[in-house]
Parts: structure tokens; C-alpha cells; sequence
């Protein structure tokens, strides 16, 4: 148990540093990571091909959040919202932090893609314990509409789940 709290920590931790690792680096691998990375690649190609940089967007983040409304413009998110609580406007100061990490499409494919890469790192190899890179993509844009990680043996909680996605150019 203490191995398996360890370890979910150092995740934790090194997932702030890898957010925003060269996606062009070597593939690697570790027998106790599972991510399908052809899917992954498919589908952030996808995204970029299609060139969209001001949409709309509802986003999960944890159970516990609220819903927050971002408008991203140009690439940038220019709005935040909580959905059901409007009446304290932009909220974007709040969940500044948030923001910076994934709050865009671009980033959270750069969240996943830096989860993904402290694993390989970080991961010892005679690990008991098998990591899960789990993504879901839209069918039609092809962002990542839910996305986490989990360790073997959790439930996949804290999952980021995206909704009502509507491009603005």
C-alpha cells in the first residue's frame, strides 16, 4: 500500500515538470504503462489538421469541481466560466492554474502526452503496479473528450470529461 501511495506521488509531482515534454522524442516503452500511442497520435494529427484555435468548451475536472465554461480564442483562453453560477462572471483568476495545465485543447493533448513520458521515466522496472493512460476521443473533432490516468486496481476517478464543444470560427 505504501509502495502504491509512493508512487501515485511521484506521478503527482513529476507531472507538473513533464507537462510539457518534446512530443517528438523517442517512443519508449515500459511493460507496466499502457497507453495506445497510435490512437493518440491519429488523433492529435487530426486536431492540428483541422487548425481550430477559438472554440468553446465545457470541462469536468474532478468530481468535486464545478463545470466550468472556457472560451479559447486564437489559442488563448480568453473566458472561464462555472456553469450554474454565471452570476460571478468570468471566474478565470480562480481557475488560473487549471488553465495553464489544460485548458486548452493543444495543452491537454501536451498533459497527456507529459503523463505519459514521467511514467516511462520514473517508472522503476520491476514495478508491481500497471499505469493506465486512459483517452477517449471525439468522433468528430478529435480532441480528447475524457482523459486520466490510473493506477491498476482504481476505478479511473479524477478523469477530465469534456462537453458541448463548439468551434467559434
Amino acid at each position: 500500500m505504501k509502495k502504491a501511495i509512493l508512487a501515485t506521488t511521484i506521478c503527482a509531482i513529476l507531472l507538473g515538470c513533464a507537462a510539457h515534454a518534446d512530443p517528438s522524442a523517442g517512443e519508449g516503452s515500459h511493460p507496466m504503462v499502457v497507453f495506445d500511442r497510435a490512437a493518440f497520435n491519429r488523433a492529435r494529427s487530426a486536431w492540428e489538421a483541422q487548425g481550430i484555435t477559438s472554440y468553446t468548451f465545457e470541462m469536468l475536472d474532478a468530481p468535486w469541481d464545478p463545470w466550468l465554461r472556457i472560451t479559447v480564442m486564437g489559442g488563448e483562453v480568453v473566458r472561464l466560466e462555472e456553469v450554474g453560477a454565471e452570476k460571478y462572471g468570468n471566474v478565470l483568476y480562480r481557475w488560473s492554474g487549471l488553465m495553464g495545465i489544460r485548458g486548452t485543447v493543444p495543452l491537454m493533448f501536451e498533459w497527456i502526452e507529459g503523463r505519459y513520458r514521467a511514467l516511462l521515466a520514473n517508472l522503476e522496472p520491476s514495478s508491481a503496479y500497471r499505469f493506465y493512460i486512459i483517452v477517449r476521443y471525439n468522433a468528430d473533432y478529435h480532441f480528447p473528450e475524457r482523459f486520466g490516468s490510473a493506477m491498476e486496481g482504481e476505478d479511473g476517478g479524477g478523469q477530465t470529461t469534456l462537453r458541448n464543444f463548439q468551434p467559434l470560427e
